[in-house]
């Protein structure tokens, strides 16, 4: 039984072995390199972003959303499941505990903002 030949695959004919396209606009070339010369005055960059680009600020702070997985090993796990049977917490109710902080303390540093929407993220969940 002999093996079906296969044909080579077609020559590639993408954009990136393609030449740019030609430029519609003939005066966009020489109004770019006009301008080569004058160099941009440099934007600040905002070191705190803006409270209304954060998108946490109107979220609710009531109702879980959807599930997220976090994957464990074994031995985390295990730890998990004990504490479970050995707490007053479950492990959600663990690893929100604990989550919660450091959520609040790393949003503190990356925005310098401790107002009281993340101050809430520090007080216990029911």
């Amino acid at each position: 039984m002999s093996r079906p030949k296969f044909a080579p695959p077609p020559p590639r004919t993408g954009l990136a072995n393609s030449a740019p396209a030609p430029v519609a606009d003939p005066d966009a070339a020489e109004r770019f390199l006009s301008g080569a010369d004058h160099a941009p005055a440099p934007q600040a960059k905002p070191s705190k972003a803006a409270p209304k680009a954060l998108p946490w600020i109107d979220a609710d702070d009531e109702a879980r959303v959807g599930l997220y997985n976090v994957r464990f090993t074994k031995r985390e796990k295990a730890c998990l499941e004990y504490i479970g049977r050995h707490t007053p917490y479950s492990m959600h109710s663990f690893i929100v505990s604990v989550l919660r902080p450091a959520i609040a303390q790393k949003i503190m540093e990356l925005t310098g903002d401790s107002g009281a929407d993340i101050k809430a993220l520090l007080e216990p969940v029911e």
